[in-house]
């Protein structure tokens, strides 16, 4: 039954992305000057969105799940240890949701919609003209 479960988990994490294609929010956008699609950094942006609220949403509920194992553990030790390692390791999957969230963002404000150019660096903008 677990392999069931982990086995549908994974195929609905791995097609979340598609559902953002097939709803429309990506459509054969004109691209930028530095030739990125002009919606990639908006489609990628809610593809991880999505994801990170699927994850998150699942540390929350293991967490609660933790929590009511603990309150009726009746004392039974392995029962408390197990709840203890259910919100333990939720809270790990939450902090590592969050971190994967601020590297998302930083990768799209300083990659994709800035064109690669590094925190300080001057973008050109002009364009060369002939004739001068």
């Amino acid at each position: 039954m677990n392999k069931a479960k982990s086995i549908l988990l994974t195929a609905v994490l791995a097609l979340l992305p598609l559902s953002t294609v097939l709803a429309g929010g990506w459509v054969a956008p004109a691209n930028k000057p530095n030739g990125v699609p002009e919606d990639l950094d908006k489609t990628i942006l809610s593809a991880t969105n999505w994801i990170l609220g699927l994850i998150s949403l699942i540390a929350v509920l293991a967490i609660i799940w933790g929590g009511v194992q603990y309150l009726t553990s009746a004392g039974n030790e392995d029962t408390m240890r197990t709840a203890k390692k259910t919100i333990t390791y939720a809270i790990i999957g939450l902090v590592i949701a969050g971190i994967a969230y601020s590297i998302v963002n930083v990768l799209i404000t300083t990659v994709i919609t800035d064109g690669g150019a590094a925190a300080g660096d001057a973008v050109n903008t002009n364009t060369v003209s002939g004739g001068m």
